[in-house]
């Protein structure tokens, strides 16, 4: 049987992005759905939760915060949705060594990654990442030659990089 780790430097980081991806997509997957489901209890309870907090700390300025989470905290969920999709797609590239350039862009917005604590391994597992692919060997397995029957500008960019 053969050792996944052992054929390239690239896999057990990869799969720890997939991990923290796939984590990062469903945590919010499920907050989109939640904030989708019942759009007026998300509203109601945002604005109760930013009145009680005014009241506990007695700074009437935390109330204006209330309609600024009602509107773009939905905005953001979606694009830590997508961060988490990104980050999963960039753990398989980096797996299967192909597109480097999204591999490079899914293992940064992994260490951006700070919602539902996904940063706890989103950070680790971002800056090993980038780690690996930023040596020059590694790099050179993303460009490798294609096998034969593939079209000639899939390997145009790997002549480039060869010499």
């Amino acid at each position: 049987m053969r050792n996944p780790f052992a054929r390239s430097r690239t896999v057990a980081p990869g799969l720890l992005l997939v991990m923290v991806g796939l984590l990062s997509a469903l945590t919010n997957a499920v907050n989109v759905a939640h904030t989708l489901a019942d759009r007026e209890a998300f509203e109601t309870k945002t604005r109760e939760d930013y009145e009680g907090m005014a009241e506990r700390a007695n700074e009437p300025w935390i109330r204006d915060f209330g309609e600024f989470t009602v509107k773009w905290l939905p905005v953001a969920q979606y694009a830590f949705l997508a961060m988490g999709l990104t980050t999963m797609l960039g753990g398989i590239a980096m797996i299967r060594r192909r597109f480097h350039s999204l591999a490079m862009v899914g293992a940064v917005l992994s260490l951006f990654n700070v919602v539902n604590c996904c940063c706890v391994l989103g950070f680790p597992a971002g800056g090993w990442a980038l780690f690996v692919l930023m040596n020059p060997e590694v790099r050179a397995q993303f460009f490798r030659p294609r096998a034969s029957g593939t079209p000639e500008w899939s390997t145009a960019r790997t002549r480039d990089y060869a010499s």
